[in-house]
This record gives structure tokens, sequence and C-alpha cells, in this order.
């Protein structure tokens, strides 16, 4: 069931960021994704700005050590609406960037 929606949830996120300024970093395994936000703001700014206005939370790409701006991580193990739903607010706030 793991593995189904960790699937499920990867495909919907290399859909819903098509023709996004946001994208899917590459990835080998695993439940998480990284996806490279517009470096218009700082990573502290856009975990706060999806938690604080769009309720979508979010790790900085520097708790997994990645050297440059701007990365988030997203769970794969969300449930998939929600997950779906999240992935549509950050593709919202990296158009509107």
């Amino acid at each position: 069931q793991i593995l189904r929606r960790i699937e499920e949830n990867f495909r919907a996120l290399d859909r819903l960021l098509d023709s996004s300024p946001a994208h899917l970093l590459h990835t080998e395994g695993g439940w998480s994704a990284i996806i490279q936000v517009p470096n218009t703001m700082s990573e502290e700014v856009w975990i706060s700005r999806l938690l604080d206005e769009h309720g979508v939370i979010t790790q900085p790409g520097y708790f997994f050590d990645m050297q440059t701006e701007a990365h988030l991580v997203v769970s794969l193990i969300t449930p998939p609406g929600d997950f779906i739903e999240g992935i549509r607010r950050i593709r919202q706030l990296a158009d509107d960037r």
C-alpha cells in the first residue's frame, strides 16, 4: 500500500509541476521528493509562506544538505488527496513569483 501511494503521488507531482517554474529533481527512491523552486526568496520564507498562507507543510532543502537554494522536500506518503492539493498550492506560489 505504501509503495502504491508513493508511486501515485510521484506521478501526480511530476504531472502537476509540468511547465511550472518549480520542478522535480531526479530521485532514485525513498518516500520524499525534492522540488526546486524559484530562488526569489529564501527557503525559510518559502516554508513560512506555504505554512502560514496556504496550510502546506514542507521541509527546507538545507535539512537534507542541499547546498543551494531554494528547495522544498515533500513527503510522498501523504494521503493522495492532501498531497495533490499541497502540490497545487506550491505551484500557485511558484507561479506567482
